[in-house]
């Protein structure tokens, strides 16, 4: 059961009077976590530290799933995500003026011990059937965390990436604060609009409740970047049952992120809502190197629910 740590230490930097590791500003970042191997049970925390880094001013945290608190310093705490298990990558960028490096680990999400089955009591009496026809089985909502949900949501990403180069993104994850003003899960043949030519067969679907200054979101990552600004647009489909509205972001590898707001006028019936590239380019995001496009339900636009499926480049 126990998975080795991997560590994975990518040198960059950004002065133009360096060239390679050897003469960068900043000594690459170690993180290290607390009990070496790192493995977790899931919602389980851990301590990691930085070691090395010398001379930089920052240091930033990100992770392929679960929470990072707080998301920058020299020592943070992880928890993993409730709804997930297998690797997940964690990385931290030294910072310093113009000039970064990276490093990476990966800590291990342990899979729970399956339920035992119960043996029936041989005394017990047959249970009695109400009807001879058999009551269909529906299909249950998926985690929005399961990397494999973005095959039929994005699979222009999927094919590209695979299940290790992306995964969904969302928060608050459950136990955060905030997060039962939010939830989200992957729905199969969802009940939207019977008479649309738009009959996806797996959705986001989202329920966001406004309170005080809260929030949340939903997207697709690509952590080693993407090269957005070779696509026109970014596109996706969304249905609400009532008129609803949120922001469009995207997020590059620098943790630049930037959108606008966008608003389901009409209910009841699936929208296509597409994005020109540029338009993020224009807010300073770098589109050629993109860490993930969102969804984020923020207080100051309302409460919301939709089904969204279908995202695309184009």
């Amino acid at each position: 059961m126990n998975t080795s740590v991997v560590f994975s230490i990518l040198c960059i930097s950004l002065l133009l009077s360096t060239t390679g590791c050897g003469t960068q500003d900043i000594a690459p970042p170690v993180p290290v976590p607390a009990a070496p191997p790192c493995e977790l049970d899931r919602g389980e925390s851990t301590a990691l530290t930085v070691n090395g880094a010398e001379g930089a001013t920052s240091l930033e945290w990100s992770a392929s799933s679960g929470q990072l608190t707080p998301s920058q310093g020299p020592s943070v705490t992880f928890t993993a995500p409730r709804n997930y298990s297998g690797p997940v990558v964690i990385t931290v960028i030294a910072r310093r003026g113009n000039a970064q490096s990276q490093g990476q680990m990966t800590c291990t999400v342990l899979a729970p011990p399956p339920t035992p089955t119960l043996e029936p009591t041989a005394t017990l009496p047959p249970t009695p059937t109400a009807s001879a026809t058999p009551t269909p089985t529906p299909i249950p909502p998926i985690a929005c965390d399961i990397r494999l949900t973005t095959r039929d949501l994005f699979p222009q990403i999927y094919e590209e990436f695979g299940v290790e180069g992306q995964f969904p993104t969302y928060g608050p994850i459950p136990g955060d604060a905030g997060s039962e003003n939010f939830h989200c899960e992957v729905v199969s043949n969802p009940d939207t609009d019977p008479n649309s030519d738009h009959k996806p067969s797996q959705t986001v679907h989202v329920t966001y409740e406004k309170v005080a200054d809260n929030s949340g979101w939903w997207g697709i990552a690509t952590p080693n970047g993407y090269d957005a600004s070779k696509h026109n647009e970014f596109c996706f489909w969304a249905y609400a049952k009532e008129p609803a509205s949120f922001r469009v972001k995207m997020k590059d590898t620098s943790l630049k992120e930037e959108g606008y707001v966008v608003t389901i006028e009409t209910a009841n019936e699936w929208k296509q809502i597409c994005t020109d590239i540029t338009r993020f380019e224009e807010m300073g995001v770098n589109t050629q190197q993109m860490d993930n496009v969102n969804l984020g339900f923020e207080s100051p636009w309302g409460s919301a629910e939709v089904w969204v499926t279908d995202l695309e480049f184009k």
